[in-house]
This record gives C-alpha cells, structure tokens and sequence, in this order.
C-alpha cells in the first residue's frame, strides 16, 4: 500500500508538470520523463520490492539478461503497455491555464514532491545509488583507517594456524527463501531439506543491504563486504587482478585447498572477472562442457551442475587433495522457474500448480540426492556442507501471503563448531565468512566487516558510500595487459 501511495503521487506529479505549459514539445517532454520514471520504479517494485536502487541498477544490464529475455516477454510487454498508456495519459491531459488553475497546480505538485521525498522506504531505497558517485583514490590502508577499520587484516597479510581444515561445500540455491521450508503451503515441495533442517544445523539468516541479488550474494558470502562498487554491475573486475579484501577463497590459498566454483553462466553480471579477483582456483560453468551437456540460454542445467560436482569431488579424494567447492544453482530463478524436462521422471507434475513449484520440488530432490551422494562416498566425515539461498525470491511475493519471509543456513557442522549463540546474535549474510571457516576448523587472523559492526542494527544503510570506498579501493586494477606473475589467472576449467 505504501508503494502504491508513492507511485500515485508519482502520478499527479508528472500529471500537473505536463499541464503547466501549452506547448507540445514540453508536454511531451514532462509525459516521457513521467513515464519512464513511474514504469522503471514499477519494475523495480515488482522485481526487487525495492525503489529504484543501487540493486536495480545492477540488473539493468542488458547483455546479462539476454538469455534470460524469453521468460520475461510477458512482463516486458506488461512494461512497454504501461509506458506508453502513462505517455498518453500525460501528454494528452491539458488544463487551460488561469490563475486558479495555476494555483492548484503548484500546490499540487509541491505536495506530491514532498510526500515523495518524505517517504523514510523510498528514500533509504534512492541513497543507495549514491554509492555510484564514491570512487575515491586514495590508499586501501587510508580508506580503512578513515573509517575506523585500521585493524582490519589485508588479504596479503592473512595467516592460518591449523593444517587438518576440513573440505568444504557450498549450496548457494537461487531465491530459495525460508517459508519454502517452513510454511506447510509448500511442504509437499520440500521434503529433502526438511529432514535435513531436522538433522542438521538451521538458523535464520537475515538479508542484508548490497547482497540481494546473486552476484552480490557471492561477493558478500565470499568477502563479508556488501556488494557496493558505484559502478554498473560488476565491470569494475574487468581491469583488477587481486583484492586487499579478505576473502574465504585466500584464506583458503593458505590451508592448500584447491578451490572450485560451479554455476550455469560465469558471464552474467561479471562473475567471472569477479571469481578470478578473488582467487578462484577453477570456475567452471557452460563454456567449461560445450557440446556435452544439454544447450540451453544461461548456461549449465542444475541437474548438470550437481553431476559435475559429484565427478569433482571423487577425483579430489583420489587424489587426496583439500578442496572448496562452491555451487550456485539457478533453475528456480523468477519469474517462474527454468522447466527441466528431465525432472519429471522423479517429480509429480500432478502436485505442483506450476513451473517454479515443479522446480522448487527438483531442487529439493537434487539437493537430497546430493547429500545422499556424498553421505554413501564417505566425504562429509572430513567436509562440512552450508546450504542457504543467495536472496529473496524475486519478483511476485504474493505467493507468501504477506508471511515474514527470512533466508536461512543449513550445516551438517554443529552450532559450537559454527560459533553460533541463538541467544544473543541475529546473524546476517555478511556474518556467512565466518561461519563457513569455523565450520571447516580453520584458525586465521582475518577480521571481517561484521566484528567493526557489532550490535549497530543500522550499520550498512548508513555507510553505504563508506563501503563502496572500501570495496573499491581494495582492488588491484590495471588498465593494461602487463600483470605481475603472481597475480596472473588462467581461464581455469575442469577437465
């Protein structure tokens, strides 16, 4: 209701603008910001139930989303009718100006601006893009200091303790929010990670600002850093080679794990330059398995992936080489789902209402037949696994019946190993690179964002530009082809 409040306010604002002139081409004009305006914050009400933000700036990225156009042509349809009908509608309104008029006008939209800017949702949502505008050169060390953080741990400084880690796996599953197992409207759906929220390790994890899209949920649970670089996507690792950052992939570097990522496309929203930032060993993804795995427009399958990791992980143990693999799933991206045929040979179409509950129960399976995997291999003896979604499901969230929607960690490490108080802490997604590293019984001497925070709640919506400083100030970059050796990357792929 308060969206829709804003929106009509965005609606007698452009319309009273449109009528404050007779000429065509500045009724024109005021009819065409209008309504780009109110038609991009309505995608993004749909798609992020946000306003127009720094995550909505991430996503507008055309060639990312190319291979995913196919399952949005009716909203983009949707979009284009709503465009052009507020076009209309502002261009074609004309009030014959006299003083009365022009009175009501500007009291109009004077009111209208100032519910607009007043609103404490729209704007929270709106200063996120003021990170767009923070790229100060200035020394990583400075910018640490400058904001009280001088006793971070550069990567380059990073030490571990122990020499038996154990291995690790990471299920990151895509808009695979909590009530998926939790509320009994999908309990049918999920009965894998239902017995496993039962013999496991299960917390509520809480969203945080800059980590609600999957690329920034993998830079946050890698780094401990929100994903704030004031810049479209993540092009800014186009030109860097390393990162002062901590991050879990160097940490691991220093206990001789050999470290994996697995996900559908590397290539959407720059994950690639990304992963290779932070010394990602192997990333392997679709162009990593041409002309083997089924075709498809955003790369490997699920069913594909976990395939891959199962061949993966036997050849580590055979070689008896630690290891860190990491997955992303995608097949229950929005709006609906990506339909694997496939699954129907052991998903009941019969019980699911539609195509995104028919990949929400293939999930479940594979997950289920994952573990089961690894549990017959004897590999979770010496591995922890964590299992948690990368974000809140975009797009429609009626499906939730306005219930408390939450993200959630799974772990076959116990809640001591994990360092875990119930009691005392709401844990977060930028608490994850701790948790992952105490699960695995690796001692090291990095700090992350989460220890300079401690109980300020607030924290990240009010040092948004301060974390984009960090954050970009951390890398390494260079505009050419000469690198230093050590800092050189191979386009790792598994054979």
């Amino acid at each position: 209701m308060e969206a829709c409040n804003i929106l009509l306010l965005f609606v007698v604002l452009f319309y009273s603008l449109s009528t404050l002139s007779s000429n065509k081409i500045i009724r024109g004009i005021f009819a065409f910001i209008g309504a780009c305006i109110i038609s991009l914050q309505i995608i993004s009400l749909y798609f992020t139930q946000t306003f127009i933000g720094y995550q909505f700036y991430v996503h507008c990225n055309l060639n990312a989303a190319n291979g995913f156009s196919e399952y949005f042509i009716h909203h983009i349809l949707l979009a284009t009718s709503i465009f052009f009908g507020l076009m209309y509608f502002f261009y074609k309104t004309f009030i014959h100006n006299n003083i009365i008029s022009k009175t009501l006008i500007f009291f109009c939209i004077i009111l209208s601006s100032f519910g607009i800017l007043s609103n404490p949702t729209f704007r929270k949502d709106s200063r996120t893009l003021i990170s767009l505008f923070s790229d100060e050169a200035i020394s990583f060390q400075k910018t640490l200091d400058k904001n009280n953080m001088s006793k971070y741990t550069l990567a380059r400084h990073i030490q571990c303790y122990n020499n038996t880690p154990k291995n690790i796996i990471v299920l990151s599953l895509e808009s695979y929010e909590k009530l998926f197992l939790e509320d009994e409207d999908f309990k049918y759906l999920t009965p894998n990670l239902r017995q496993l929220k039962n013999d496991w390790s299960y917390i509520t994890l809480t969203p945080n600002t800059g980590s609600s899209w999957t690329s920034g949920s993998i830079y946050t649970y890698l780094t401990g850093f929100p994903a704030f670089f004031g810049i479209h996507g993540n092009s800014i690792f186009q030109t860097s080679y390393h990162t002062e950052i901590a991050s879990i992939s160097q940490i691991l570097k220093q206990t001789n794990h050999n470290t994996f990522y697995l996900i559908g496309n590397a290539e959407h929203s720059g994950l690639k330059d990304m992963l290779t930032t932070l010394s990602i060993d192997s990333i392997i993804d679709d162009r990593s398995f041409e002309n083997i795995y089924p075709e498809s427009n955003y790369g490997l399958r699920d069913k594909d992936l976990f395939e891959i990791a199962k061949s993966l992980i036997i050849e580590q143990k055979i070689k008896k080489e630690h290891f860190a693999i990491f997955i992303s799933t995608t097949d229950t991206h929005a709006p609906n789902g990506i339909y694997d045929k496939r699954m129907e040979n052991v998903i009941n179409q019969t019980q699911c209402k539609n195509d995104l509950e028919f990949m929400i129960a293939a999930v479940d399976f594979m997950v289920g037949d994952f573990v089961h995997f690894l549990e017959q291999k004897n590999i979770l003896e010496n591995t922890t696994i964590f299992i948690f979604p990368d974000h809140l499901k975009m797009g429609d969230p009626t499906i939730f019946k306005n219930k408390k929607r939450d993200l959630f960690l799974l772990s076959n490490s116990d809640h001591k190993t994990l360092k875990i108080n119930l009691d005392k802490k709401i844990y977060h997604q930028i608490d994850l690179p701790e948790i992952i590293l105490n699960g695995a019984d690796i001692n090291h001497n990095a700090k992350f964002l989460t220890i300079f925070i401690g109980n300020d709640s607030n924290y990240l919506e009010n040092h948004i530009e301060q974390l984009t400083a960090i954050n970009i100030n951390g890398l390494l970059r260079s505009d050419t082809t000469r690198i230093p050796n050590r800092f050189k990357k191979q386009d790792a792929s598994y054979k």
